[in-house]
C-alpha cells in the first residue's frame, strides 16, 4: 500500500468538506501503531477548534472514506487540531513559522537532544527555533528524529 498516495487521496477527498465546515484541513496522516492503522486528520480554525469541530468532520469524513474505501484494512479515524501535528515535510516548517515546536535530534545538538521554541523556518539545511529570551538555536534538519508543534512548551 502506497501509504503517501492514501494520504493524498483522503486529502484531496476531505479538503472541501472540512472547508466548508469553516476549517482547515493541515494534513492527513496514515499510520500503523501496534496492531493498528490510525488514519488522523489535523484540523485548524482561526477562532480555535473545538472538540464539536473534531467530532463533527470526524462523522461527516467517515462517510466519504467509507464510500472511497482507500484503506485496505481496518483503521482509527481520529480528528485532532493542530496543536500536536508532527512537522513531516520541509516545506511545513516555512508553512508553521511562528508557531511553538518541540524537537527531538537523534544526538545532542547544543548539549541537549529535546529543543523547544518558537519556529523561526529552515535555512541554509537547519533547523532554527528562538526561545523566550529571543537567542536563536540552529539544529542541522537531518538530525531531527521528530518535530512536532507544541501547543504550549
Amino acid at each position: 500500500m502506497d501509504v503517501r498516495g492514501v494520504e493524498l487521496q483522503v486529502k484531496r477527498a476531505v479538503e472541501p468538506l472540512a472547508e466548508s465546515m469553516g476549517l482547515t484541513l493541515l494534513d492527513v496522516e496514515l499510520s500503523s501503531e501496534g496492531a493498528g492503522w490510525f488514519l488522523r486528520l489535523y484540523i485548524d480554525k482561526e477562532s480555535g477548534v473545538g472538540i464539536d469541530d473534531c467530532a463533527r468532520l470526524s462523522e461527516e469524513a467517515d462517510g466519504i472514506l467509507d464510500g472511497m474505501d482507500p484503506i485496505p484494512h481496518a483503521y482509527v479515524l481520529e480528528v485532532t487540531s493542530s496543536g500536536e501535528k508532527p512537522l513531516r515535510f520541509a516545506e511545513e516548517y516555512a508553512k508553521f513559522s511562528g508557531r511553538n515546536v518541540l524537537i527531538s535530534t537523534y544526538k545532542q545538538v547544543g548539549g541537549q537532544k529535546r529543543h523547544e521554541g518558537k519556529l523561526i523556518g529552515l535555512m541554509d539545511g537547519e533547523v532554527v527555533i528562538e526561545d523566550d529570551d529571543g537567542k536563536q538555536s540552529r539544529i542541522p534538519f537531518e538530525l531531527v528524529s521528530k518535530a512536532r508543534l507544541a501547543a504550549r512548551y
